[in-house]
């Protein structure tokens, strides 16, 4: 997890886990649950990030630009989505 560029946590995917990271708007949870991961803000006006749903592919990203909370999933792209036909090709920042 990536808060204004820089990393503030990291959880492995292989565990259930939830942690709340202090977004621009307030707290953002992410939750990792059956090898993927998904991003909540409570305080977004649109909701994008939540809306992204689970993420579980090498590449794979949800974001809160309001609140400056971004969810990368990494990993080994031979056993973490190189098939997937919704994976990014390129990434810009």
């Amino acid at each position: 997890m990536y808060r204004d560029n820089h990393l503030v946590a990291t959880l492995p995917l292989d565990r259930d886990a939830a942690l709340e990271v202090a977004g621009r708007l307030g707290p953002v949870r992410i939750e990792t649950h059956g090898g993927q991961a998904r991003l909540l803000e409570h305080r977004s006006a649109r909701m994008i990030g939540t809306r992204t749903g689970w993420i579980g592919s090498s590449g794979r990203v949800a974001v809160c630009v309001p609140c400056g909370v971004l969810v990368k999933i990494t990993g080994n792209a031979a056993t973490r989505g190189a098939d997937d036909p919704n994976a990014f090709d390129a990434i810009a920042q």
